[in-house]
């Protein structure tokens, strides 16, 4: 089982290109649908009203392992690292603001 704490990548890098929407659209490609539908929605929804460091750090969260991403969405797990707390916020109140 893997640490839900844990992060390949905790943070962007400064050094790291902004990614563009098609990019995000790809690293949100996931294992499970319900993944799938969740960031695509943001990603579609959202995109353009990111700042650069937001998508940096969208990218740096689509890093992470389906069952730690899974825990933080449906279980209610708060990620440690408040470095993903807004993001992920963000993207549960975009999927509860379209239901």
């Amino acid at each position: 089982m893997p640490d839900i704490n844990s992060s390949r990548k905790k943070e962007p890098s400064s050094a790291l290109t902004v990614p563009t929407k098609n990019e995000l659209r790809w690293m949100a490609r996931r294992g499970m649908l319900e993944l799938d539908l969740l960031l695509n929605d943001f990603i579609d929804n959202k995109f353009n009203d990111l700042s650069s460091d937001e998508k940096k750090m969208l990218a740096s969260l689509l890093q992470q392992e389906d069952p730690v991403l899974q825990s933080w969405f449906f279980a209610g797990d708060k990620p440690v690292d408040d470095l993903f707390y807004d993001i992920v916020i963000s993207i549960k109140n975009n999927s509860q603001h379209r239901s």
